[in-house]
């Protein structure tokens, strides 16, 4: 009788476990959509918190934040750090007379400074420099 308790269980824990897996990968997919349209829109390039993007993607901070630990492996502000810049290099490559403060503006980060310093963590070497090897 024991084994057979025990054995009922383990098929309801697994029985649990695949229900569970299947209403992530729902959540993962319907994430991923909402991310990949917010991608398109070039949304990141706005002054908005994590809490702000979740919400206009339709989930939860906690939701956005867990997709990009465990999914991505990076934080959603490394992510968007990232993507900021390569559009700031996409727009120096377009327009490379354009001053570094007018292309952090266009990329959501408002302060000179902060957009050197940001260029440099992602690139290695800061905004002029990159255009002269460019």
């Amino acid at each position: 009788m024991e084994k057979f308790s025990l054995w009922t269980r383990l098929r309801l824990l697994l029985a649990d476990l695949r229900h569970t897996d299947r209403i992530q990968r729902r959540m993962d997919a319907r994430t991923r959509a909402a991310i990949r349209e917010w991608t398109a829109r070039k949304a990141y390039c706005e002054a908005a918190t994590m809490e702000e993007v979740a919400s206009t993607m339709g989930i939860s901070k906690e939701q956005l934040s867990w997709y990009f630990r465990h999914r991505v492996r990076k934080t959603f502000l490394q992510w968007r750090k990232e993507l900021r810049i390569r559009e700031a290099q996409d727009i120096m490559r377009k327009r490379p007379a354009l001053p570094a403060s007018r292309i952090a503006a266009e990329v959501g980060i408002m302060d000179k400074g902060n957009f050197r310093r940001q260029f440099r963590e992602i690139t290695g070497m800061n905004p002029a420099e990159w255009r002269l090897r460019k």
